[in-house]
């Protein structure tokens, strides 16, 4: 998960705050546009597709994005669980796209 971070902080600018929340979930707290944040992202995701590891063959980051200028009636809180619904709906999505469904083992 170290690298992980590292990877993403690599990839950052001055203005953004990596985290790391629990297990394999990091937060983000970045400032910009809409548009400035899905360059960042796909910038990470990119990233983090090229990482190979000794016992990693694949990193794919589940992103949600949720930005104050879209939700100013939220709290911060709010605006943190509404971005965590996204990124669930952004796994799932990348699960369908495998024909896999982790529900089954």
């Amino acid at each position: 998960m170290d690298k992980l971070r590292n990877i993403l902080n690599t990839l950052t600018l001055k203005d953004v705050v990596v985290a790391r929340m629990s297990g394999d979930e990091f937060a983000v707290l970045a400032h910009g546009s809409r548009e400035e944040i899905s360059d960042k992202v796909s910038r990470m995701k990119s990233a983090a597709a090229k990482h190979k590891g000794e016992r990693i063959n694949e990193v794919y980051l589940s992103v949600g994005v949720a930005c104050r200028s879209e939700y100013e009636d939220l709290t911060p809180e709010g605006l943190y669980q509404k971005a965590d619904k996204f990124m669930y709906e952004d796994k799932s999505a990348y699960y369908r796209g495998k024909g896999k469904d982790r529900r089954r083992r």
